[in-house]
């Protein structure tokens, strides 16, 4: 057991000096060895837990998506006229987002240089696209996802980058007021 807390605390010492040197500069200038030397580490414990720094970045962007995007309740494209269930996924998703503000702010900031973006939109897009499976579209599916995926994640980006001007009910609601119409109009096939 010894050896799994002196893991974790390692893992998390280099998380969190890797997140402090991004707060202050750009990912690209930010090197293994300096990661290495402010979490008063060895080379060999950073390597023991990331490839490299890309892969550390990797790692927590991943991990701030499964905490977000990929702990969404489920919901069924066919049930998508059930307005709650939306309802409750979007409320889940911008409480989520808030409650990771401080990581999501820096993930968007100009020194992350927008992998996370990146990252968030593939992200989006697969979820989306695991909900239409053999649903039958008005539209082909990769406009679709586009569409969709590009106007909920720009508007979170958006958002975000405004320092949650809008309290999470209020950015829940817009959310609200945007997605399902345009949704509909997709999902719905015109005969």
């Amino acid at each position: 057991m010894k050896t799994d807390a002196r893991y974790t605390k390692a893992d998390d010492a280099i998380r969190q000096t890797f997140l402090e040197l991004l707060k202050k500069k750009d990912f690209h200038k930010i090197s293994v060895q300096e990661i290495i030397l402010n979490a008063e580490i060895n080379r060999s414990t950073f390597y023991a837990h990331f490839l490299d720094k890309d892969d550390l970045m990797e790692t927590i962007q991943v991990d701030l998506l499964n905490d977000t995007i990929g702990a969404l309740p489920d919901m069924a494209i066919d049930s998508f006229d059930k307005s709650d269930i939306f309802k409750h996924r979007a409320a889940y998703l911008v409480q989520k987002l808030y409650q990771n503000r401080e990581l999501a702010s820096l993930m968007l900031s100009k020194h992350a240089e927008h992998s996370f973006e990146n990252r968030m939109v593939e992200r989006a897009k697969k979820e989306f696209f695991n909900t239409t499976d053999g649903v039958k579209l008005a539209i082909p599916s990769k406009y679709a996802l586009n569409i969709l995926t590009g106007t909920v994640t720009n508007m979170i980006i958006t958002w975000i980058r405004s320092d949650y001007e809008e309290s999470t009910e209020e950015f829940t609601r817009i959310i609200i007021r945007v997605v399902p119409p345009m949704l509909t109009k997709v999902i719905h096939a015109q005969a």
